[in-house]
């Protein structure tokens, strides 16, 4: 089995390979192999006007039932709020006040049971739920008492994904969205490996019935930012998207400062620019996204904290205008009835920029309106609606509850 110093070495001598350099110590240069190149941007929103922040109080944590895990998506589907977790049971049913209703869906591969299940959509009209497994590469129904109803195969092929993608950059390879009428969800051609993959995306309309999907979105055609964006090593922002209530789906492009909305049948429904100036970079959140690449690229290796600082140190020097400047406007968007929600970038929460601050796009009436949303510290967002916020509390050991809050003075 290769150590960790042969995986030093080999991906080191592939990166000299492709872009001579001075020599550096080799940790160095792994870091640099496994960055990869995405594009520079600009910063995040501006948020001198329109701050709300959502006391603690608003927020409900769900107490029965044990911590959970892994939760890698909520859904809401008629009276129940529907939690997928990464270990057994995969499936766990709440109603509104917080009550476990039941858990259901094992591993395996027999009807009802999961390999890999990553994403969940609201059952049209009957209040279950519907469980994509990115292993078996099936969509499995359950009914609202979580009984095991059928399973299909999922709409379209996926491409070979990273396995840590998640790790690498922002943006969700994963994300599907379902209406009554059909199916959103983003294809990438040559498969993603790094955030510069991302512009590679399309987005897909399958309607219910239909044989084959169709094109909707082409992010390096039809988005006016992937004409003039600039590459970059780490941080640099990429398209995101998401399925609206009403069958429309919006895409950030997050060089133009726009968002991009379409119907089902490929017209565009509106283009909103967005108000917002950027900000740098700073020193620290450059390194603390170096630092945290070195770290995930040498677990389990004999690699001490002060090598990984020392390297990702060196590293940032080394890369010196390569890293973009500015920081992302944003680096997940979710869409609920009559508001878009786009994540502000927080260097200082999380490498990747994962904070509390979210920029709300209010459509409601007229012109849209923009707010800049705080939610209360360890809550996560999965799901919002007009009146609450559907996610997460996740405590220093990692373990998770549901929770709600409500989104008491958010423009309406």
């Amino acid at each position: 089995m290769p150590t960790g110093n042969d995986r030093c070495h080999a991906l080191a001598s592939v990166l000299v390979h492709r872009r001579p350099r001075p020599r550096l110590p080799v940790l160095s240069l792994l870091v640099l192999a496994t960055l990869g190149i995405v594009s520079c941007a600009p910063g995040a929103p501006d948020t001198s006007t329109g701050d709300v922040e959502i006391v603690p109080s608003a927020l409900t944590t769900f107490q029965e039932g044990e911590e959970l895990w892994g939760v890698r998506d909520i859904v809401e589907s008629g009276e129940q709020i529907w939690v997928l977790t990464a270990v057994e049971p995969f499936l766990r049913a709440y109603d509104r006040y917080g009550r476990l209703l039941g858990d259901f869906g094992g591993a395996g591969e027999g009807p009802g049971e999961f390999g890999n299940p990553w994403i969940l959509t609201a059952a049209t009209s009957s209040g279950g739920v519907v469980a994509w497994d990115l292993a078996t590469r099936t969509r499995s129904l359950f009914d609202a008492d979580g009984n095991y109803v059928s399973s299909s195969p999922t709409p379209v092929t996926r491409e070979s994904i990273r396995a840590d993608i998640r790790s690498v950059t922002f943006g969700d390879p994963f994300r599907v969205a379902e209406d009554d009428t059909g199916i959103w969800v983003a294809s990438y051609p040559g498969g993603l490996t790094e955030g510069d993959h991302f512009w590679r995306g399309r987005i897909l309309r399958i309607g219910h019935g239909d044989p084959e999907p169709a094109v909707v979105l082409d992010f390096a055609v039809d988005l006016p930012g992937a004409a003039i964006r600039v590459p970059a090593i780490g941080l640099a922002p990429v398209p995101l998207w998401d399925g609206c209530a009403d069958g429309v789906v919006v895409v950030l492009d997050p060089v133009d400062r726009s968002l991009h909305l379409y119907r089902p049948d490929g017209t565009q429904d509106r283009q909103i620019p967005l108000p917002w100036t950027g900000r740098p970079l700073s020193h620290d959140e450059r390194l603390g996204y170096v630092r945290e690449r070195a770290r995930n690229e040498m677990r389990g290796s004999n690699v001490s904290d002060a090598e990984i600082e020392r390297a990702a140190e060196a590293v940032l020097a080394r890369a010196g205008d390569q890293m973009p400047e500015s920081a992302p406007i944003g680096i997940d968007l979710r869409c609920s009835p009559g508001r878009i929600w786009i994540q502000e970038f927080d260097g200082a929460s999380h490498p990747l920029g994962y904070g509390r601050a979210w920029m709300a796009v209010s459509l409601h009436d007229g012109d849209p309106r923009f707010q800049r949303v705080v939610f209360p510290q360890g809550f996560a967002p999965y799901r919002l609606a007009d009146s609450v916020a559907i996610g997460v509390v996740t405590d220093s050991a990692e373990l998770q509850r549901v929770a709600v809050v409500r989104l008491a003075g958010v423009d309406s």
